[in-house]
């Protein structure tokens, strides 16, 4: 079955997700004694992930959504408070308390409870005074129902795709925000905090790009700081 999935790599290891989800309910059930799908490899192929958006993205994508779109909404909402979208589709009014947005991410509300407190910074607070938010969820689709995580993400993939953006995701988004923080210092610690992240090895990875620009200049710079060094000795 993974090598069915042989010519699109990724598509073949979601394959091998979904089984071993269902082999593991099998073994806690009973029914097996152990995930067949243990010894089954990954296909190997290069990848980055989600394509992280630019900020050209960004200005393309806002001049052609404006403020008080829906569209623009969702935008401002994935860029600032860089949620998953499986957070940004339940997040609403009740999450706020004054000028903070708290939420339990979806990902960790079964096990460890992370509990992930963010500022609403100045561009949200604008969109979101210029907006119509939904009664439950600050995204409501047409019928006023809240969005699922799927649902969304088609959405906003359409979305994207009128505005000539079809590289683009709701994720590559939050790589953005990820990689922003990192090249304007945040640490590590504090990257998980913003982003919910259990494990330092997720920042590692989201921002890894950002640190290489970051570290390669300052590699830079002390490499001119020692042929100076070294000139002045000669």
């Amino acid at each position: 079955m993974r090598d069915r999935k042989r010519n699109l790599p990724g598509a073949a290891t979601n394959r091998l997700k979904y089984l071993s989800a269902m082999f593991s309910w099998a073994v806690e059930r009973g029914y097996l004694q152990f995930n067949p799908r243990r010894e089954v490899k990954k296909l190997a192929h290069p990848t980055t992930g989600f394509r992280t958006w630019s900020l050209a993205d960004v200005r393309q994508y806002e001049a052609f959504y404006p403020v008080g779109t829906k569209q623009r909404l969702a935008l401002a909402l994935l860029l600032y408070t860089r949620v998953r979208r499986s957070d940004l589709v339940r997040l609403g009014r009740p999450n706020m308390t004054g000028a903070m947005i708290t939420y339990i991410p979806n990902k960790t509300r079964h096990s460890t409870l992370v509990t992930v407190t963010i500022p609403i910074l100045l561009p949200l607070a604008e969109v979101l005074k210029a907006s119509s938010l939904g009664k439950r969820t600050f995204l409501e689709t047409g019928h006023g129902a809240s969005f699922t995580p799927a649902g969304f993400g088609q959405r906003f993939r359409e979305w994207c795709n009128a505005a000539g953006l079809p590289e683009c995701t709701a994720h590559g988004l939050r790589k953005l925000g990820a990689t922003l923080s990192a090249e304007g210092g945040a640490t590590v610690q504090e990257l998980m905090c913003m982003f919910g992240w259990s494990s330092p090895q997720q920042a590692l990875i989201d921002t890894r790009a950002a640190d290489a620009k970051r570290l390669g200049g300052t590699a830079a710079n002390k490499m001119l700081t020692g042929m100076c060094h070294a000139l002045e000795v000669t």
